[in-house]
């Protein structure tokens, strides 16, 4: 529903009730949210995938992305939350030989200079953001802890690289 219908219908409701429609009216103001369910804090929007493209590059990293993208989406809910705020910069292939832990094919996003839907705390303003898919497919690592906020959808903090299984 509408926040603005229910603070409406709870603010019409105290007027008919009498002279405590200033009630209604805080009732409105500050219940409204909630009973609508939205963050009056953070901008609603609808729900999606950030796009992933254009592609510039080798036809293998491209290739390889675009089959790896499903498992990186799954392990990343907050890409749905947060894709108005991120737009697809570039593929790095960095996969090397496979024999380093740090082998990777990066799909990289820019993080809006102002966001409205990722919280401050997050601090991912301005940020470009690495989510790396090992080699074989079945590892995310993630650089920038900021970064690994935007992929988890709730912040965290840590001094190494996020990396877990996809």
């Amino acid at each position: 529903m509408n926040k603005h219908f229910l603070q409406a219908c709870v603010l019409v409701l105290a007027i008919f009730a009498g002279s405590y429609w200033f009630v209604g009216y805080i009732g409105a103001v500050f219940f409204g949210p909630i009973f609508a369910n939205e963050d009056s804090g953070v901008a609603a929007s609808a729900e999606q995938w950030p796009v992933l493209g254009p592609f510039e590059g080798k036809p293998s990293a491209i290739s390889f992305a675009t089959s790896y993208w499903p498992k990186v989406k799954a392990h990343c809910p907050g890409f749905k939350r947060f894709a108005s705020d991120m737009s697809f910069k570039q593929l790095r292939d960095m996969r090397g030989d496979g024999s380093s832990e740090m082998d990777r094919l990066e799909i990289v996003f820019k993080i809006s200079d102002e966001p409205l839907t990722i919280p401050a705390s997050f601090l991912a303003h301005r940020q470009t953001c690495g989510f790396g898919v090992s080699p074989d497919g079945d590892n995310i690592r993630i650089q920038k802890d900021r970064c690994a906020s935007v992929c988890l959808g709730y912040a965290i903090r840590q001094s190494h690289d996020y990396v877990a299984p996809l």
